[in-house]
């Protein structure tokens, strides 16, 4: 009968005290498990590795260490963390947040700024990182080092950027400043659309939650109805004014007047704003 993961890591002490017979061929050694499992070395190198298959594949992957005694509860960890992860549907084999990231903005339309967060942040600090371990704390790890980039690290020395802008490079200087939280509020909201992704393509078993950033809205200064309607009456009866005079030498005047109330009623019921 097969052993829950739980059952197994209760008796690992009691299983690996058993001595286990080592397979040598050639320079490598090799260890066969009962539960399906194989440890061995290769002759380029002292450390131990780990293999199975799983979902018809083969999984390899080093143990980091040259001593036994280490690497079999590394290997017996790993082999039932990822047998939970394919019976949970997730993939199994490590794929990085750089490939998966490649993957997104193939199949994504980022403007040149989105795509500058991207390569500078995103990919600058979780790179290398297996893709199942966007959690939680890497990604507030994440945004505590974004929040000092530009003060306490990789960004502190550096004096300017260089970016590409329709076919050219640009080069502007760093501020050396923490970011602000509309800044913040904008790495976020790409790296919650990179998260979904990753989610869709069953890279992740759900979207971490990870505390938002909080933008005060800037209230834009504006008349009321009320105001609206005396400037609008004020423009039509200064525009009236000027052509009840019906003289050439106005034109002018009525030409401004007519120019004016133009101007109030597109910016009153056009709904135009400023950006």
């Amino acid at each position: 009968m097969k052993k829950s993961p739980s059952l197994v890591l209760a008796y690992s002490a009691e299983q690996y005290s058993e001595k286990k017979p080592i397979e040598t061929r050639g320079q490598h050694k090799t260890i066969t498990t009962p539960e399906g499992y194989s440890l061995f070395t290769q002759p380029h190198s002292a450390n131990w590795y780990v293999r199975f298959s799983v979902n018809q594949k083969q999984f390899k992957k080093s143990l980091k260490t040259s001593s036994l005694d280490v690497a079999k509860p590394r290997a017996m960890k790993i082999y039932y963390e990822t047998i939970a992860k394919a019976e949970a549907g997730l993939k199994v084999h490590a794929t990085t947040v750089h490939d998966v990231l490649n993957e997104w903005v193939a199949c994504t339309k980022l403007r040149q700024p989105e795509q500058s967060v991207v390569d500078r942040f995103i990919r600058g600090y979780f790179s290398r990182m297996d893709v199942t371990k966007l959690n939680s704390r890497t990604i507030a790890d994440f945004m505590e080092w974004r929040r000092t980039y530009w003060t306490e690290g990789p960004g502190k020395d550096l004096d300017y950027v260089t970016y590409s802008r329709d076919g050219r490079m640009v080069k502007r200087p760093v501020e050396h400043t923490e970011p602000k939280p509309s800044t913040m509020n904008t790495l976020q909201a790409i790296l919650s659309k990179f998260l979904r992704f990753c989610l869709n393509r069953d890279y992740i078993r759900r979207i971490p939650d990870f505390e938002r950033v909080k933008v005060k809205t800037n209230v834009r200064p504006s008349f009321n109805d009320a105001e609206i309607i005396t400037i609008e009456q004020a423009a039509l009866a200064d525009a009236q004014q000027w052509f009840n005079f019906r003289n050439e030498k106005y034109a002018p005047q009525m030409h401004k007047a007519h120019v004016a109330l133009a101007f109030v009623s597109v910016m009153a019921f056009s709904g135009l704003r400023p950006t």
